[in-house]
């Protein structure tokens, strides 16, 4: 079994740095268990009551979760980072709400697996969507926009579970599973 290393990572986004005296006390698990796995499954779970499960997810997805970035914002680190998948199962105290389970991650990832985080403005490659028809009709699996099929994924609202759907995304989020970009609003 491979023992946990410690990794680099440098995020393509800006990432406010607060003086650590200043620093707010970061929420942490009371449990937690971090695992190497080779399990065929991978899945990442919020339930209620303040538990987090993650089967055999890599280390950069973690942290892409973690962070809420794109796997494409995460660079640096050794390969494993993005090759080797780790089980999580971790307890926090009462019933928090998800974004504050997404903080726990972060603390949990940067303690045991001893990550040295930093940020850094980039140039990254942008698209421009143009109607392709000249009819000017939208494709079979393009809709124009509107607030009666957009969800709302507020971090605030109240909901201990993630609510994420990766095959229809919130409203404001856009979302690159294997390279197809998905967003809505």
């Amino acid at each position: 079994m491979k023992s946990i290393a410690s990794a680099a990572v440098i995020f393509s986004s800006v990432i406010g740095v607060v003086p650590a005296a200043q620093a707010p006390a970061q929420p942490t698990f009371e449990v937690a268990s971090v695992k190497p796995t080779n399990s065929n499954v991978a899945l990442i779970e919020l339930f209620p009551g303040g538990r987090l499960r993650a089967t055999n997810f890599p280390l950069q997805t973690l942290i892409s979760r973690a962070w809420q970035l794109q796997k494409e914002q995460i660079d640096g680190g050794p390969s494993w980072i993005r090759l080797d998948g780790y089980d999580i199962e971790a307890k926090a105290e009462g019933n928090p709400l998800s974004d504050q389970m997404w903080l726990m991650l972060r603390a949990l990832l940067t303690d045991r697996f001893k990550l040295s985080l930093r940020s850094e403005m980039r140039p990254l490659p942008v698209y421009e969507l143009k109607m392709a028809r000249r009819d000017r009709r939208l494709g079979p699996d393009l809709r124009p926009f509107s607030e009666a099929n957009c969800a709302s994924a507020s971090p605030s609202s109240g909901t201990t579970v993630a609510p994420f759907d990766f095959k229809h995304p919130p409203c404001g989020v856009l979302y690159s599973p294997t390279g197809h970009w998905m967003g809505r609003g």
